[in-house]
């Protein structure tokens, strides 16, 4: 699959002048980027800006697709606005001009990227980009997660999404009442001995209703015979089967088949499962 490589990204760096092998090390850094296909930046490529320096730098932030933050000690204390009167006028409006930026998009940031030449200079970076992700310089493996940034070219990119797959569908083994061996008398013999025992549907019934709470019972309609003293006369077995089915059917839909399976299994152990 192949990256979307950006065509050429614009970049800008924003660094105070700490020392002359600070400025050489921007200085050859903004090199290799241009060299590598990006469109970048720094002051030192300017001499004499017509609009003077404040405006060429905003316009130049504006311009950017991505703005690179070196972040020094330095560099810190003039973005924080904390410099000598006169001095570091260059990163201090830049501060104000990148916080402002993430204060109307409320911190939401793709443009400016917090970068150090060493993890010890990790703690002067700004506490409005501490949160983003920051890149360390000083190794191999640090420019190329940056340059991967820059130009979209993830190290591990995400897949495009295939099509569904249908899965055959799966029967169910049996229903509950499966687990209730069928006779014909209908009758339940707790004398037998060695053998499965036998359950009718007046036992499955009742045992229905023990479960269930009062609300399910009524809603099932059972409070009409229940309130019958001789509805075991009334009803017959079909009848209080096709019973036990609805009541079973509202459980089902309250998916409380599993629970009511395990409760089975403690009251009644000798109910074949």
């Amino acid at each position: 699959m192949s990256n979307n490589i950006r065509n050429p990204p614009k970049v800008f760096i924003s660094y105070s002048w700490d020392s002359p092998e600070h400025r050489d090390r921007i200085l050859a850094l903004a090199n290799r980027l241009r060299e590598e296909g990006i469109d970048c930046q720094i002051d030192q490529y300017e001499q004499f800006p017509s609009q003077g320096w404040p405006r060429w730098m905003e316009a130049k932030i504006e311009w950017a697709d991505f703005v690179l933050v070196i972040c020094t000690e330095k560099y810190l204390q003039r973005f924080k606005g904390e410099e000598e009167i006169g001095q570091g006028l260059g990163v201090t409006w830049e501060g104000v001009i990148i916080t402002q930026y993430l204060y109307q998009a409320q911190n939401n940031n793709t443009k400016f990227i917090p970068v150090v030449f060493s993890s010890q200079d990790v703690k002067f970076i700004p506490i409005t980009l501490a949160c983003f992700s920051r890149y360390v310089l000083n190794t191999k493996e640090g420019y190329e997660e940056l340059y991967r940034y820059l130009t979209n070219q993830h190290s591990t990119p995400i897949p495009a999404i295939g099509k569904l797959q249908p899965l055959p569908y799966q029967e169910r083994k049996q229903d509950f009442f499966d687990f209730f061996k069928e006779t014909q008398n209908y009758t339940r013999d707790d004398t037998k001995q060695n053998s499965e025992p036998e359950y009718s549907a007046s036992f499955l019934l009742n045992l229905l209703i023990e479960y269930c709470d009062e609300e399910e019972v009524k809603q099932c309609c059972f409070h009409l015979i229940l309130k019958e003293p001789k509805y075991d006369e009334i009803v017959n077995e079909k009848g209080k089967l096709k019973i036990a089915r609805q009541l079973m059917e509202l459980l089902d839909r309250r998916k409380k088949l599993g629970a009511l399976i395990d409760y089975l299994k403690k009251t009644y152990p000798d109910i074949i499962l």
